[in-house]
Order: structure tokens, then sequence, then C-alpha cells
């Protein structure tokens, strides 16, 4: 469970990626992963998130890419084709600042969602190709595949809802 110092939404810049800490006071136990899309910052899928589950613990985390239109997870080379050694630096260090933030912060990641949208619910995907285990639980809202070579990855125990339109483009 997190401190009461850290419930307030303020940006906190002490581990690899910026984070919005969100709590509850009457918290559940339950932890989200907000993970944005392109464009954006670390605060638009918290009040889907909220709505969804009042009482979690929100973890809001900004992308470290910046590129033409603002905050990214990784570099993109076009609107569907992305830098192959920016999806595997900026995925390896997230599952470090993941690992990191559930220590701090006493989160327990078996009971954690990761809530990505767009750009970062790529990122969750290629979270849990490059990095099984560390995602139990996923929604993945409008993903498209990233990775040019794809590992062979046991994922029969991860629970994911993907969402995503039969003309979505990117």
């Amino acid at each position: 469970m997190i401190d009461e110092t850290s419930q307030d939404g303020a940006l906190r810049r002490d581990l690899a990626f910026h984070y919005r800490l969100y709590g509850a006071a009457d918290s559940t136990g339950d932890c989200f992963f907000l993970l944005h899309g392109s464009g954006v910052d670390e605060t638009t899928l918290v009040p889907l998130a909220r709505e969804i589950a009042p009482r979690a613990t929100l973890v809001a985390v900004r992308g470290r890419v910046v590129q033409e239109d603002g905050f990214r997870w990784f570099a993109r080379i076009t609107p569907t084709r992305f830098e192959q050694a920016s999806i595997r630096t900026e995925t390896e260090a997230f599952a470090g600042f993941v690992a990191d933030a559930a220590t701090r912060h006493h989160l327990d990641l078996s009971r954690t969602i990761f809530l990505g949208y767009s750009n970062g619910a790529n990122l969750v995907s290629s979270l849990m190709l490059l990095h099984p285990g560390l995602v139990e639980r996923a929604a993945l809202l409008r993903p498209m595949p990233v990775l040019d070579d794809v590992p062979a990855t046991e994922l029969s125990k991860v629970r994911v809802l993907m969402i995503a339109g039969a003309a979505d483009l990117t």
C-alpha cells in the first residue's frame, strides 16, 4: 500500500520515468499502471481508470520520447512503423521502472492491471513479449504490432482485454 503523502497526483521525478501517483483513502490494494497514447501526457487515462476502479491506486506514467506531437513511448518512423532499438530500450527501461515503483510504493504486481491506449498499448504488448511474467493482467486499447522480430513467448497465463476496431489505421 502506498504511503499517505504519495497520493496527491503530483508529478514525480524520482524514478526512470516521470509519473503521478493517485491513491484512494479506502484503497482495495488493486493498482493500475496507465500508459497514454501519442501526443498527450500521463493524466489522460486517469478519469477512465477512476471510473473503472475508484478505489485502486493509479500510477500514471509519461513516455520519455519527445517527438513532433508530444510524449511517446518510443520513436516513430512513420505512423505505423517504429524504431526497433527505441522499442527495446524503452521497454527495458520501463520494466525496471515497474519493479522500482512497485518496491518504492509497496504495490502488489499480482493485483495490477496495465492499461494502455494506442502507443501506450504498444508498450504494454512489447513489455509482455520482452519481459514475460511481469504483466499478469492488461487492457490494450487500439494496439498494433510494433516489434519486427517477435520472440516466442509463453503468454497463456496472462489475462488480456484487447480492443481494436476493424478500421483502425494506427
